[in-house]
Formats: structure tokens, sequence, C-alpha cells
């Protein structure tokens, strides 16, 4: 199984789409292709992860393709083809040049059926179309910040931000009981605009924060002078990698 990293051990609110993944990509004639969209940092990699980890026994492959990019994709599935061929024929697989390999590794998806491929952070449907069109079997999932074109190629679900609950519940799982405050975790959540990324870095820097200062020193957390650079300085590296800057996805509320 091929994918990045173990999906996060925290996750919370997300088994409703979970449920929706799992009646989508269902055993059926023909490529079934799922769209997960939605804002950069709200969890649409995190729900693929745990989607084909739960479900990797329905699977005799699962692959994982960083998607950023049409050059990405093409050295995903190059490196699918490797992998396929690691062994015997390797040295012709590792000789062989990325289109060469690619043509392999779609010419292998195309003649077996129990496989799942997930192409993340797609940047445009157009980078895809080439490839599934020569897809006839199989299962492909595709997480992307862009909203539009995905109901050429599969389904769509439009993955949204956390419900109140779960965003507290998911500051609880990160701060210890000692200097738990709902009423607290309550309004960070809204502040925060209940988006996951920015959830779990907040629960995170006040975890470390010594004593627990945040949330031992009132009912909330300053957010508006010193917690508030403070929670923004511990996001700001894993926000400015999304589209999304920093400041307005992990202040500004449900941005876009």
């Amino acid at each position: 199984m091929g994918l990045p990293r173990r999906p996060a051990a925290v996750f919370v609110g997300r088994q409703e789409e979970l449920t929706a993944l799992q009646q989508a990509l269902t055993v059926g004639p023909g490529v079934i292709a799922q769209a997960v969209i939605g804002l950069g940092g709200i969890g649409k990699s995190e729900l693929a992860l745990h989607y084909a980890l739960a479900h990797r026994n329905r699977y005799d492959l699962v692959w994982w393709i960083d998607a950023e990019g049409a050059g990405a994709i093409e050295a995903g599935l190059a490196g699918l083809c490797r992998a396929l061929c690691a062994g015997m024929a390797a040295k012709a697989a590792a000789q062989a040049s990325a289109e060469e390999a690619t043509a392999w590794a779609l010419a292998w998806l195309a003649t077996h059926q129990r496989w799942l491929v997930i192409f993340d952070n797609v940047e445009e449907v157009d980078h895809l179309q080439p490839y599934l069109g020569r897809l006839h079997t199989g299962q492909v999932l595709i997480t992307s910040r862009r909203d539009r074109g995905w109901q050429e190629i599969g389904t769509v679900l439009r993955l949204g931000v956390l419900a109140p609950a779960a965003a507290v519940g998911l500051l609880q799982s990160l701060i210890a009981p000692g200097i738990w405050d709902p009423d607290a975790a309550a309004e960070l959540a809204t502040e925060l605009g209940e988006l996951p990324l920015a959830l779990k870095h907040a629960g995170a820097y006040i975890a470390i924060w010594p004593g627990g200062r945040p949330f031992a020193q009132g009912a909330s957390i300053d957010i508006t002078s010193g917690g508030r650079a403070g929670l923004e300085a511990a996001a700001s590296t894993t926000c400015q990698s999304s589209s999304v800057s920093s400041s307005t996805m992990t202040w500004g509320g449900r941005a876009g």
C-alpha cells in the first residue's frame, strides 16, 4: 500500500463523509472516480488517507500520487510502474523514460480491477483527463481545491468545515484535561472558523504552552494580542503552504 504517511490519530467529525466515500467508491462497471473538493486546510487529504487505510482490504493495490501539477501526476504514475516492477523487471523499469513508465502503469491499471489510486491536490481537471480516459476499471479518488469541472469525470463530495461540536472535540483531544476550558474552546473554535488545520495548530500550541497559560488564565484565549500572535506563529509554516494565506485561513474564518 503506497500511502505517504499514516493517517492522523486524531480524526473527528468526518464519519458521514467517510460513509459517503464508501458508498460512492463501490465496485461497478468502468472506472469509478470520486472528487473531494474544499478549502486548503479543511482536511481533504486526511479524509482520503483514513478512507484508504480503513478499506485497504478491498484492494490489491492502493497508490497515492501527489498530483500538484501535470508533471507530478506523470511522475507519480511512473513511480507506480517502478513499484509494480520491483524484482526481475526493476532494472528495465528504472531505465524507462517517464513517458514509457507512465504508459506501462496505465496499461496495468486498465487490465486489473481491485485498485485504488488517489490523486492528491489536483490543480486542474484537464491534468487528469488524458490519464482517466485510458482507464476502464478500478477506482480513483481525487482531492482538489478547485471546485468546478469534476462532474465531468465522476461524483463530487464538497468537504465543509467541522460542525461546532466536532471542532471543540478536536481541540479537547489535543489539550490536557487539567487546562481544558470548554467555553474557551468553543470561542476559539468559532474564531478559527471550525477549520481543522487551524484547530490542530492551535491545540498543539496550547498543549506546549508552559502551564497551559491560555486556558488557565481566564475563560477565553486572548486572540487579540499576544495569544493571537503566538497561535499565528505556530500555524504559519503549514498554513503558508496552502493557496489560502495563513492570516486568512487561520484567523479569517471561512475563506473563499
